[in-house]
Order: structure tokens, then C-alpha cells, then sequence
């Protein structure tokens, strides 16, 4: 908990001192999101119910406590953090493309961490990120493109751990 308390403060910080250039919520960010955040839910529930898709979510199942990481360290230390972060300030100064790519950089540690495929991490989240740009501009608010991204983090968490208990 206290990287993701650090996270969401560091998140804070930057975008105060860099400034935010994209409102946090609007009624048209909360619709495109929830619209966009159908589709990962949708397909982690597909995939829970196929034997084969489900084999290969059980194997990403972590050994962790699953209450409070998809209330507080998802939600906070990895959405509020990256979308403040990248959507609020780094895309809107570097443009959609350099944003992108940053994004896609800055996943480098945790693909390591976790054993997976550096170059194909790098190159999956910074397609995300011109998902989640285009997801910001299109509703308005940082709220379009936060309400995907945890609908794809929490929704693989939680179909990782009940696949894994399948």
C-alpha cells in the first residue's frame, strides 16, 4: 500500500508542478469510459468461461491478497497515478505519440519484474496509451481513459484469480 500511497502522491506533485491540461471528470468522459471499459470486461469474462483462455489466465494468477489490490493499489497507485501522469500532463506537452511511447518505456521495470517480454510489454502498453489518449480526447476527462484502464488491470486481476481457483 504505501507504493501506491507514494505513487498517487509523486502523481500529485507532477502534475501541480507541471500542470494538468485535462479536466479529471466530465458526463461525456464517464460514458465513453464506461462504453470503452465494456469491452476488456466483456472479454475477461469470455476468456474465464473457455477452457484454453482460461488455462493461460490461471498461469498469470498472483499470489496476493486480491481485496486490496484491486480497491486501493490498482485504483490508486497504478490508474490515478498513470493516467494524472500521462494522459493530465505528458501527452498534452509531448503529443499523443511521444506520450505513447513513454507509457509503453515506463511499464520496462514491471514486465521485468514480473518475467515478462520487455519489448512486447513496451510495445502492447504504448498501443494502450494511443487507446487511452484517444480515450481522453474523445470524452474530454481524464475519467474516459481511467475507467478502461481499470477495467483491463482489475478485470485481469480478477479473472487471473478465478481462473487460478478454477
Amino acid at each position: 500500500r504505501r507504493r501506491s500511497l507514494a505513487n498517487a502522491v509523486f502523481a500529485t506533485a507532477f502534475a501541480a508542478v507541471f500542470g494538468r491540461r485535462v479536466p479529471v471528470v466530465t458526463p461525456r468522459a464517464i460514458a465513453v469510459g464506461a462504453a470503452a471499459a465494456a469491452v476488456p470486461v466483456t472479454a475477461y469474462a469470455v476468456a474465464t468461461a473457455l477452457p484454453g483462455a482460461r488455462d493461460g489466465l490461471a498461469k498469470r494468477a498472483r499470489e496476493t491478497q486480491l481485496r486490496p489490490w484491486i480497491t486501493f493499489d490498482i485504483p490508486v497507485g497504478t490508474v490515478y497515478a498513470e493516467e494524472l501522469i500521462f494522459r493530465g500532463v505528458l501527452t498534452p506537452m509531448l503529443g499523443p505519440t511521444c506520450g505513447a511511447l513513454v507509457f509503453g518505456l515506463w511499464h520496462i521495470h514491471p514486465a521485468e519484474v514480473a518475467g515478462e517480454n520487455v519489448a512486447a510489454t513496451v510495445a502492447v502498453t504504448a498501443a494502450g496509451g494511443v487507446v487511452f489518449d484517444w480515450l481522453a480526447r474523445r470524452g474530454g476527462a481524464l475519467a474516459a481513459p481511467a475507467l478502461a484502464h481499470l477495467a483491463i488491470n482489475v478485470g485481469g486481476a480478477v479473472a487471473s484469480h478465478v481462473a487460478g481457483r478454477a
